[in-house]
């Protein structure tokens, strides 16, 4: 998985205003991947229209086995819709088929 990371700060801000990169990765990681019933998920929590199926980029981030990291300046002008710690994240990703699951997905398999 290759990562940019467009954030506003100025050049050698990323760990003095927004939080530390390795935080904000960890973050995304777990975003990306199949929720934990037991603790990621509210008891009460209902899926949308929208969100039956529910996408998941990966079944467990555990499955990663390369990570790169590139960051940058985001030079688009703030909106007013916007904050100054918003970013823009593009991501390269290799699909793996595991045990004749696929557990990555560019485009969004269903989770299993």
């Amino acid at each position: 998985m290759e990562i940019l990371f467009l954030r506003r700060d100025q050049p050698g801000g990323l760990v003095r205003t927004g939080g530390d990169i390795d935080n904000r990765i960890k973050t995304l990681l777990d975003a990306l991947q199949v929720p934990n019933l037991g603790d990621q998920v509210p008891k009460e929590w209902i899926p949308s229209e929208e969100e039956n199926p529910l996408y998941c980029l990966m079944e467990d981030d555990r499955l990663i086995n390369s990570l790169t990291v590139t960051t940058d300046r985001l030079l688009a002008p703030l909106t007013e819709n916007e904050s100054i710690n918003d970013v823009i994240l593009i991501m390269h990703v290799k699909t793996v088929i595991v045990n004749n699951l696929m557990v990555f997905s560019i485009a969004g398999a269903p989770c299993l």
